[in-house]
């Protein structure tokens, strides 16, 4: 119970900084022109810049030059899907359109949300934004929506305006993914990217109150790996999502060691997922599975020092093959083996995990194919992650309760065992101390109960303990203590008012058990019980345990000389003296 008491609290100051934690974040986020964007107006409608652009390749990054290598193409999309594989390097997107002298005075900025990999946007030949960096100091900023403002000079009035985005792309899907570029006011696109980062902030603090609560779990139970590797899966998948988040621009990290940290994380998530399931089903993991954890672990280190950014995609290429091709199936298996041998929770483990997995894998999927998922152009996989998290709270809690159900109370009468019954007497020696009350101990013995076990059968036996354990929970109040101490012996302690009659209110609870009458195989049986009964005395000391023996030995005598009856323990002797 002292350690549970430490659990909760701990859990709280937990929760507490997390509130903290989450109320700072708040505050960076709303910035003067982020409170700004908050109450700025909408302007109506505002051009979404898709359709046809015109695409030019470049040998480098030549923002007056004319360059005769273009060719048409659709916004949003990557140059890959248009036709133009494994292209890697700079590309000029350019496009024309018309804006009115209304128009001009409206459209104070313009929102990207996913540019892949570096950027620098013109307007008529006016730069007014860029993210990431250029070869040779290159900077990769795949992670992040863009929002630009623009000033309203740059706008060519009653004439058609030209938008030219070049781009540096090093790997996989190069363009402008997910959304065509948006004109509106400045204020109402910086809303429109606020709001995300509200959204993955919220996924990012649900999941770090999780991971710290199942860390915090395994720090009290040592043996439950499965709430480890849960809590680091969890946890990692927090940092990860992080590194999604706009913060990061803010905070001016170095965006290639956030990108390198995104690729380790994600590495991470790869190996905890699997060794939660494993470890959840008391499955040992199978050798080939621990060779290729030990190599996706060796890729960590990897891809955080490799000098050349480009070599981290071969890395990430390979393992989400083995992702998909190897950890995956071995998890399906384990899921359908646990499933066909009924095992505990999981039914509705199994449910959530592979609802996860699907969407995971539609990540691993898009990341391959477009870069980021259609639905809803955000990862899929948290929002799973969020019902699983639920789902393995509530199992765990459950455990954790049938354990201390088992560890407290005693399982046929469904009374306390024998040191959870110390505990809470120790509990009321404290409070007789603060409180003017009278406490009763008693200690119990059923009488014949052997010759019922030996006539009747062990069945009849246990149908009277659980009858004279309901007997003796009616005769009590809801906050005394009534426990089984072994075979028929049962042990009572109860704090009365000063001017309770203590013999009456134990000759009470004496008389419900003589009351009880079972039917067994046509005979009924009524049991009796000799009872050994003190009231507890400041000189007795404050050993519970010590007073269950003083109880314990006026049972032994009554016993000896009155079966039935109730021997009381008048007289402290110097044996009994702390």
């Amino acid at each position: 119970m002292k350690q549970w008491n430490c659990i909760s609290k701990l859990i709280n100051s937990i929760k507490f900084i997390l509130l903290f934690f989450c109320f700072g974040i708040s505050n960076s986020l709303l910035s003067s022109d982020n409170i700004r964007a908050l109450y700025s107006p909408p302007i109506g409608s505002s051009p979404v810049l898709d359709g046809q652009w015109t695409l030019c390749f470049a040998n480098g990054f030549k923002p007056y030059n004319n360059l005769s290598k273009c060719h048409p193409f659709k916004i949003p999309g990557s140059w890959e899907e248009q036709g133009y594989e494994d292209y890697d390097g700079f590309v000029r997107l350019s496009k024309l359109f018309f804006l009115s002298e209304e128009q001009t005075k409206d459209y104070t900025g313009i929102y990207f949300h996913k540019i892949r990999d570096a950027d620098k946007v013109y307007i008529n030949g006016h730069l007014i934004g860029e993210t990431g960096e250029f070869p040779p100091d290159f900077k990769k900023a795949t992670l992040y929506s863009r929002t630009y403002s623009i000033d309203p000079d740059v706008w060519k009035i009653n004439d058609m305006n030209r938008i030219d985005v070049w781009i540096y792309n090093n790997a996989r899907m190069g363009g402008i993914t997910n959304e065509a570029p948006v004109l509106d006011n400045y204020y109402n696109l910086l809303k429109k990217q606020t709001y995300s980062n509200y959204e993955t902030i919220a996924f990012v603090s649900v999941l770090a109150v999780f991971a710290l609560l199942h860390l915090v779990y395994f720090a009290f139970h040592r043996h439950s790996f499965d709430v480890l590797f849960y809590g680091i899966f969890v946890g990692t998948w927090s940092v990860y999502l992080l590194t999604y988040t706009e913060i990061i621009l803010d905070l001016n990290f170095d965006l290639n060691f956030i990108f390198r940290l995104n690729i380790a994380l994600f590495y991470i998530i790869f190996i905890s997922l699997p060794l939660f399931i494993f470890k959840f089903y008391n499955e040992p993991v199978p050798k080939y599975l621990t060779l290729v954890f030990a190599f996706v672990a060796l890729n960590i280190p990897f891809v955080l020092l490799v000098p050349n950014i480009d070599h981290i995609y071969l890395s990430l290429t390979l393992i989400e093959t083995v992702a998909l091709l190897v950890t995956l199936p071995a998890i399906i298996y384990i899921i359908y083996q646990s499933y066909k041998r009924q095992l505990d929770y999981s039914r509705y483990l199994n449910a959530f995990v592979i609802l996860y997995l699907f969407l995971g894998t539609l990540d691993i999927y898009f990341d391959f194919t477009k870069g980021a998922p259609d639905v809803g152009n955000r990862l899929l996989g948290p929002y799973a992650l969020i019902i699983l998290n639920f789902a393995f709270s509530a199992i765990v809690y459950h455990k954790h309760w049938v354990y201390y159900q088992g560890a407290t109370f005693d399982t046929l009468t469904g009374l306390l065992q024998r040191e959870p019954f110390i505990e809470r007497l120790t509990q009321d020696l404290y409070r007789f101390q603060r409180n003017e009350q009278r406490l009763i101990i008693i200690m119990l013995d059923l009488d014949r109960f052997k010759s019922i076990n030996d006539t009747f059968g062990h069945m009849a036996g246990d149908d009277v303990l659980r009858a004279v354990a309901n007997g003796l929970t009616q005769s009590l109040r809801t906050f005394d203590n009534v426990a089984r101490f072994g075979g028929d012996e049962f042990c009572i302690s109860a704090l009365v008012d000063k001017d309770t009659h203590v013999e009456s209110f134990v000759e009470r609870i004496h008389q419900a058990i003589s009351n009880i009458e079972i039917e067994v195989k046509g005979v009924t049986i009524k049991p009796a019980a000799t009872f050994g009964a003190l009231e507890y005395h400041s000189t007795f000391g404050d050993d519970p345990e010590q007073l269950i023996t003083m109880a314990d030995d006026q049972l032994i005598t009554a016993k000896f000389n009155d079966k039935g009856s109730i021997l009381w323990f008048k007289e402290p002797l110097l044996s009994y003296v702390s």
